[in-house]
């Protein structure tokens, strides 16, 4: 007699703890905070035609694509040239830039030609300094120089590079894509039919009711996919050898405007602080440092790279395989 097992939601990855040293990031404090902001460059982005962007969303409704919700800005931009270079005595070197996108709701970037060297460490922040992400460092280099960031919320980022000053030959920084946000995805969108609009028979995983299932609910990630500007969501699932291969299932739709490659963002613990479905905003919108919780108490990951193992317009699905680290939380 044949024995089946049940494809189960997994995201008990503290079975590989001894594999799992490489974070995705690593935490820390720029050095760029206790040093003289002044005179930071600035690259500043077009204003949105945000009245424009929204009626091609709605022509794209009957289309099943991923909700859009920035304008993603093809720049070529070398922060080794760009920035802002402070040169200090222990022989560091802290490049600064900052970027503004008008009455942007979030800022994410995407990357084409990057490497880090060993010793180098990359943070991106607001200008209030409320969210963080990184250090990013050479464990984030991939063979093919393609990078992602994710959403840090406002109209003004500062991108920070510190590193010897031996090391600037070796370093490799261009960003590619700067994804102008216009919808603010951190709250109810009026404007949307799609987002944050699910039935009563959608209970939030804050609400008392999905209490036992709070190991499962860490196996659901948003994703960022198309160049970090749009979304969708999945689910970690194993297999039947039960052997914790990190699969993402998904729908197919999700894909096809994408790129499979590191622009992919799996973003972890996106959810709503309380099981009601109305105004309510995500809780990731704090500081957001490595796999610290932030100051709503969620956690916020960020992994990239992945590659297609199976998908299918007919049933909508689409099945990755996750090939970052992914740190247990």
């Amino acid at each position: 007699m044949k024995k089946y097992f049940p494809i189960v939601i997994i995201f008990f990855l503290g079975f590989f703890s001894s594999n799992l040293n490489a974070q995705i990031s690593e935490g820390g404090i720029p050095r760029g905070w206790f040093i003289n902001n002044e005179a930071i460059p600035v690259i500043t982005m077009p204003t949105l035609d945000k009245e424009a962007l929204l009626q091609e969303d709605k022509i794209e409704e009957s289309l099943n694509l991923p909700f859009r919700f920035g304008y993603p800005h093809e720049v070529n931009i070398d922060l080794l040239k760009a920035g802002k270079k402070d040169f200090l005595i222990d022989g560091t070197v802290i490049i600064r830039l900052k970027i503004h996108c008008p009455e942007a709701t979030t800022i994410n970037l995407t990357y084409n030609d990057f490497y880090l060297p060993a010793g180098a460490k990359y943070f991106i922040y607001s200008e209030d300094r409320s969210e963080l992400l990184g250090a990013f460092t050479n464990r984030n280099n991939n063979e093919d120089g393609l990078f992602a960031t994710g959403l840090i919320r406002g109209e003004n980022v500062i991108l920070e590079l510190q590193l010897p000053v031996y090391l600037l030959s070796q370093t490799h920084f261009v960003i590619s894509t700067i994804v102008h946000g216009y919808k603010d995805i951190f709250k109810k969108l009026e404007y949307s039919e799609d987002f944050g609009s699910s039935g009563s028979c959608n209970i939030n995983v804050k609400c008392p009711i999905a209490l036992p299932w709070e190991n499962e609910i860490r196996s659901v990630a948003m994703i960022l996919t198309a160049s970090g500007s749009r979304l969708c969501s999945g689910v970690m699932v194993n297999n039947v050898r039960q052997d914790l291969t990190p699969y993402f299932l998904t729908a197919n739709h999700c894909i096809k405007d994408g790129n499979f490659n590191n622009e992919f963002r799996f973003i972890f613990h996106s959810q709503s602080p309380t099981g009601n479905n109305e105004d309510t905003p995500p809780a990731n919108r704090g500081f957001l440092q490595s796999i610290s919780p932030n100051s709503t108490g969620c956690y916020f990951l960020h992994i990239s790279k992945c590659h297609t193992i199976k998908s299918g317009g007919y049933g909508d699905y689409a099945i990755l395989e996750i090939e970052d680290p992914i740190p247990p939380h």
